[in-house]
């Protein structure tokens, strides 16, 4: 699974990691996280992987 991580295929909004929109050039993106909406924001590994594979998908050469 690239984009969504195990946690969330199984139960959708476990994490808060949502893409708000694509630049012009489509090679940036701009991303919005509020921990506290996800439903299993103690699950800080797990938040991580996510955003890991989520900024790994869109850009894997270069995010920040």
């Amino acid at each position: 699974m690239e984009r969504v991580c195990l946690t969330c295929f199984e139960q959708p909004s476990s994490h808060s990691f949502n893409c708000v929109c694509e630049t012009n050039n489509k090679k940036e993106f701009i991303f919005y996280t509020k921990v506290a909406d996800a439903k299993l924001y103690k699950d800080k590994d797990g938040i991580l992987k996510h955003y890991e594979n989520m900024l790994n998908y869109v850009n894997p050469e270069s995010w920040i």
